[in-house]
């Protein structure tokens, strides 16, 4: 079997097992959960196959092109997909852990942009986690996924904040406004994902400030208040 030894990105230093297309195609559908760990598809072109309990581990697939291929709880770890095209695919509980996908698409494709928070943890990948759930979004919407499509503009927005504060730590930002400006809108309505959030928020402001008006203006009280008898009345018999 041929090798190829990585030379760049995540799985620099790292020899895979190149893997050609019926090989991988021979691995869908498996009789038991399987593991495929240091295979490389670049560049390949993989069509109508359905993948479950399958974990990826350490593979390349680099520009390469999924068409109408299903993945069902599958584990993908440390696994480039860098440029890689998914057309019609499915993804079913699936969970990506320090994978790559910069500029990967998803045309036509349902998956669930939650999937891919663990893939991207430190705020210099800013740059590449923004590209990705601009495109979950925008493919999301494109494919009538309205929900999925917020949700990955949530992780946008989210990772919007952190290169704010990434550049405002780095002194590229003159000060830190607009990064606590948005901090305030995430943790008013978790940019729109969260709207329970405001009344969380309204709740414990009103209370605050019955706590204080208690405390501190008691003669206002109503149970202070004494009902004084009008003058030249009496109390008829």
């Amino acid at each position: 079997m041929d090798k190829v030894t990585i030379q760049s990105g995540i799985l620099k230093n790292l020899t895979l097992d190149v893997y050609t297309k019926e090989r991988l195609e021979g691995l869908a559908e498996p009789s038991d959960p399987n593991s495929i760990r240091r295979a490389s598809f670049y560049r390949g072109e993989l069509g109508r196959a359905v993948y479950r309990g399958v974990t990826f581990s350490e593979c390349g697939f680099g520009q390469s092109v999924f068409k109408h291929v299903s993945f069902y709880k599958c584990r993908f770890y440390k696994v480039d997909f860098t440029r890689t095209k998914f057309e019609n695919c499915f993804f079913f509980k699936c969970d990506f852990q320090n994978c790559d996908p910069y500029y990967a698409s998803f045309e036509n494709s349902e998956i669930d942009p939650a999937s891919f928070k663990e893939c991207y943890v430190i705020d210099s990948d800013w740059n590449k986690a923004l590209v990705l759930f601009s495109e979950l979004r925008r493919s999301l919407a494109a494919y009538g996924e309205g929900s999925l499509s917020r949700s990955a503009d949530y992780y946008f927005r989210t990772w919007h904040r952190r290169r704010l504060r990434h550049l405002w730590m780095k002194k590229q930002m003159s000060g830190p406004l607009p990064w606590l400006r948005s901090v305030c809108l995430w943790l008013l309505t978790g940019y729109g994902e969260m709207p329970g959030n405001l009344a969380f928020w309204a709740v414990l402001v009103i209370s605050a400030l019955a706590a204080v008006y208690m405390k501190w203006f008691p003669f206002f009280r109503f149970s202070k208040i004494r009902m004084v008898p009008a003058v030249g009345l009496e109390p008829t018999t």
